[in-house]
């Protein structure tokens, strides 16, 4: 049976979730320095998420996103302002410090550096996520786990998608962001790749041809053309199921020896799910990113059956309950675990999740009959 994961230490647990908390102050204290307005939240999908509302101007009241209710939100929501910005910054070294020597995943610069420059910019205040590779890595930190191969989360790529006009969250329009700007002031050369039909929503390195930066968002038209966000002022491209991920997003931080990121990333269950599908899309196609696609699925579904098995099982749930479509991919994706991964056990263990689910279900008509 492979060994998917290893539990981190608590030491390394506790670093990370305190180096989030400070750097998540670091960028709130940036984003609404000197701006006199409020924190609201608004409940989408049956999650909570949280904005700071300010006016920009004469009658144009303008709100950031700033991440879906955790501890850490509410933690900085709650926390006295007396403490100086200097300070926090300070802290947030230390704690950098301590997190990297406890073991805890960091991110190569190479990567990060592009990641760091778009949350400068506000990409994710603007609704952006962070997907693929980078994300799969930052679920080490976040489920306290290390991977125990790390071919599974290796790769020059960096993944960023936006829901585009079919907002996940609700994001204020009026917040725009240039992230053409962003990437060339890199300075590093990456220059858009065309398509067929004009920009396709990545970039390349001019000297290192496996090192792109995309960006997906989902798919809603017959056509592959690239959707050209005026919020984000760059081209996205549509890629077919890729809202599945986009829905309740989480916040991470990614970091390395010196520098943080602030990022939101795909909720791990629904991440994992969509793996099972990109991997039947890509099959034909690209065989390599397929397979890797395939083993990140494994990997994050072995810690999760065992951390969070209700969110999976309901993410499952969920897909199977799209269509025929969704429900074909999601069998198929199923079968090469089953195939490839037989140790995880995945359809005996889903059926025993949904017999509970009946059973709860009955439960609860059964009790409702009594009480009338």
């Amino acid at each position: 049976m492979p060994n998917w994961f290893n539990d981190a230490s608590l030491a390394t647990q506790t670093a990370y979730a305190q180096l989030f908390q400070t750097a998540l102050e670091v960028q709130s204290r940036k984003l609404i320095a000197d701006l006199s307005g409020n924190f609201l939240s608004k409940k989408i999908r049956g999650k909570t998420y949280w904005y700071y509302r300010y006016s920009a101007a004469k009658d144009n009241r303008v709100q950031v996103y700033l991440g879906p209710n955790s501890p850490a939100i509410q933690a900085l929501i709650a926390k006295k302002q007396s403490e100086s910005s200097l300070a926090v910054a300070v802290a947030l070294r230390r704690q950098l410090k301590i997190a990297v020597a406890a073991g805890a995943c960091v991110t190569p610069s190479a990567q990060l550096k592009p990641i760091r420059r778009l949350a400068e910019y506000g990409f994710f205040q603007a609704g952006g996520v962070l997907v693929g590779s980078q994300a799969f890595s930052a679920y080490s930190n976040m489920l306290g786990i290390q991977w125990a191969n790390e071919n599974t989360h290796k790769t020059l790529d960096v993944d960023f998608a936006h829901a585009g006009d079919n907002l996940s969250l609700a994001i204020d329009p009026s917040f725009k962001i240039n992230t053409t700007t962003a990437i060339q002031s890199l300075e590093e050369g990456f220059l858009p790749r065309a398509s067929d039909t004009g920009r396709s929503g990545s970039w390349a390195h001019p000297t290192d041809p496996d090192f792109i930066i995309d960006f997906l968002t989902p798919k809603s038209s017959v056509d592959d053309a690239p959707f050209e966000s005026e919020q984000l002022g760059i081209a996205l491209q549509p890629l077919k199921f890729m809202e599945f991920s986009l829905e309740h997003i989480q916040q991470a931080i990614l970091f390395n020896a010196t520098d943080t990121a602030i990022v939101n990333v795909p909720d791990p269950s629904r991440y994992a799910v969509h793996k099972l599908i990109v991997y039947v899309e890509r099959l034909s196609s690209n065989s390599v990113k397929a397979h890797k696609d395939l083993v990140q699925a494994a990997a994050l579904i072995a810690v999760l059956k065992r951390d969070r098995p209700d969110d999976l099982f309901d993410c499952f749930a969920d897909a199977l309950g799209r269509g025929p479509g969704w429900k074909k991919r999601v069998d198929q994706g199923l079968r090469a675990l089953e195939s490839k991964h037989a140790d995880l056990d995945l359809k005996s263990w889903l059926i025993v999740m949904q017999q509970q689910s009946d059973k709860e279900n009955l439960g609860d008509d059964d009790s409702t009959v009594q009480d009338e």
